[in-house]
């Protein structure tokens, strides 16, 4: 089965629309439709499509899909959010400058990631994580790619976020560890609303390497610049069946 392009619609600020995206190789994707409730100024879709993995062999191959789009454009007090395991777009109101190129330097935004990382980590009884040198090179050199899909990168699992205006590292955790609030403690297992935050807070991860890349209007948006931050995780995390173990309550 071949690959298909995900497109990105860009919201209206007149009318937020729900959206709708092809399927890629390693994905089942299915479409849910908008939450019911009340929800003032907000209207939430939410469309799942991941892939969780059993630990098996030594020779299995583990990944951990999880990806967060974060889109911020000004559209005055109308928010919409997708989210979901394995592709989360979130369009929220803001009005901001696209920062310089220089903004995020690459030591700085190494320090920050791991800073971010264990700070969030040790929320959750989780160790403190070390930079990976031995994959942070690939690391970047795919987020320069600016192609939002997932690297295919054997052995790690993969967080992604791009988003537009002064999207940073830290507005890449936020999205992620937001979904805290969906994981159930007292069934703990793989979500497709929180794979993002059980990779961030997976024990059994002991290594990371991140990079962000500034990347032009028409990859990862049609219109709009953006940033695009890749985050990769050893060994990874969301194995089934270890949830328990690895993924701890707030403390």
């Amino acid at each position: 089965m071949g690959t298909r392009e995900e497109r990105v619609p860009e919201p209206d600020a007149r009318q937020v629309r729900p959206c709708h995206f092809g399927g890629a190789q390693v994905w089942d994707p299915a479409l849910i439709a908008p939450r019911s409730g009340p929800r003032p100024q907000t209207q939430q879709y939410i469309r799942t499509n991941s892939r969780s993995h059993f630990p098996q062999v030594i020779f299995t191959i583990l990944f951990s899909l999880s990806i967060t789009l974060l889109f911020k454009v000004p559209l005055s007090t109308m928010q919409l959010t997708l989210s979901f395991a394995s592709l989360a777009i979130l369009f929220a109101s803001s009005v901001s400058a696209l920062p310089s190129t220089g903004l995020e330097a690459r030591e700085s935004f190494k320090e920050r990631a791991i800073h971010l990382h264990n700070t969030n980590r040790a929320k959750f009884g989780a160790g403190p994580v070390t930079w990976n040198g031995n994959i942070a090179s690939g690391v970047q050199h795919y987020a320069n790619k600016c192609v939002f899909k997932h690297s295919g990168t054997n052995g790690v699992g993969e967080n992604l976020a791009a988003g537009s205006g002064d999207f940073t590292m830290k507005d890449a955790m936020d999205s992620w560890m937001n979904e805290e609030s969906k994981y159930n403690y007292n069934h703990p297992g793989f979500s497709e609303d929180t794979g993002h935050f059980t990779q961030v807070v997976w024990k059994g991860s002991h290594k990371i390497a991140c990079a962000i890349a500034d990347c032009p209007a028409g990859t990862i948006f049609p219109t709009l610049a953006s940033k695009f931050v890749v985050c990769q995780y050893t060994p990874p995390g969301n194995v089934l069946g270890h949830f328990p173990a690895n993924v701890g309550r707030p403390q």
